[in-house]
């Protein structure tokens, strides 16, 4: 895409994208903060199998980022 050669970026795969929500999450500084749901559902899945989802790959991939997991954290969406 041309604007990442003419702006500041950072780029990160999709899996990296569910981590750095997880931790908007956590933040709790934007409302609503359940955004990575959204094309989750849009590709068929319920919001319970979307919020198991985005939580197994914060559970699988919290610690390769040395992320702490907070057990619970999807109570935090705003949904």
């Amino acid at each position: 895409m041309p604007e990442f050669q003419t702006d500041d970026a950072i780029l990160v795969d999709y899996i990296e994208h569910f981590l750095l929500h997880y931790l908007i999450v956590l933040a709790e500084t934007t409302t609503p903060n359940h955004g990575m749901i959204v094309p989750l559902i849009q590709s068929g899945l319920s919001i319970k199998e979307s919020k198991d989802y985005w939580d197994k790959i914060v559970k699988d991939n919290a610690s390769k980022y040395n992320i702490e997991y907070i057990t619970g954290w999807t109570k935090r969406l705003t949904i």
